[in-house]
């Protein structure tokens, strides 16, 4: 990540990076019982690396906004997404400790998106929506973060 944002301030010299959305994520949904070490890992290594290294790569920068795309599930997930749900959690804490630092950093618990994971996977969409989780488009995406950024 220190690479890259490297090679993007050297080819843009005259802009500076003044923002970060990060928003990667793995499932590998299985109660807690059936998780081992390297299940575990493969779910939390994106989430919580990936906020560590766009922490530091970018720390030395004035960023107006660091996004980190959570989930609804770090609340009110399923059983068998703990793995999940406790990325999601060092997410919004991790926001919460860069605020505190005096950095920009903002968390948002999405609910199911139409793109992703989720994208045109109707069945699934069908059965959150019984379950009162009502899929978002990517319309509505851009809407809801123009209004908060």
């Amino acid at each position: 990540v220190v690479e890259a944002i490297t090679k993007i301030v050297r080819r843009f010299p005259s802009c500076p990076i003044k923002g970060v959305f990060h928003s990667a994520a793995v499932l590998h949904d299985a109660l807690i019982e059936s998780l081992d070490e390297s299940l575990s890992t493969k779910v939390l290594k994106p989430r919580v690396n990936g906020t560590l290294n766009l922490h530091f790569a970018t720390f030395h920068n004035k960023l107006d906004f660091f996004v980190c795309y959570s989930s609804i599930s770090s609340f009110i997930g399923n059983a068998s997404q703990c793995n999940y749900a406790a990325a999601n959690s060092f997410l919004e804490t991790f926001c919460h400790y860069r605020r505190n630092l005096g950095l920009a950093g903002q968390s948002i618990n999405w609910g199911p998106l139409n793109l992703g994971l989720l994208l045109n996977k109707d069945h699934f969409q069908r059965f959150l929506e019984a379950k009162g989780l009502m899929t978002m488009g990517v319309h509505e995406v851009h809407k809801t973060l123009k209004s908060v950024c």
